[in-house]
């Protein structure tokens, strides 16, 4: 009994490295590289936005105003 339980568990833990490994996944499987390349752009961009807006806050703050 032990035995059966430790190769079902290795089995699991075998597969799930191996979908880990291999980049599938349930919500993104459907992406192309080219797609997956334009997300990351995409990401990037907002998070450059996102951090030049925190700075200009940050400066806003930093600069006494007269």
């Amino acid at each position: 009994m032990r035995f059966l339980v430790l190769v079902l568990g290795l089995a699991v833990v075998a597969y799930l490295g191996y979908r880990t490994m291999s980049g599938r996944t349930g919500a993104g499987a459907d992406d192309t590289p080219h797609q997956q390349l334009e997300n990351v752009k995409a990401a990037a961009k907002r998070i450059e936005q996102q951090q030049a807006e925190a700075a200009a806050r940050a400066l806003e703050k930093a600069t006494p105003a007269d």
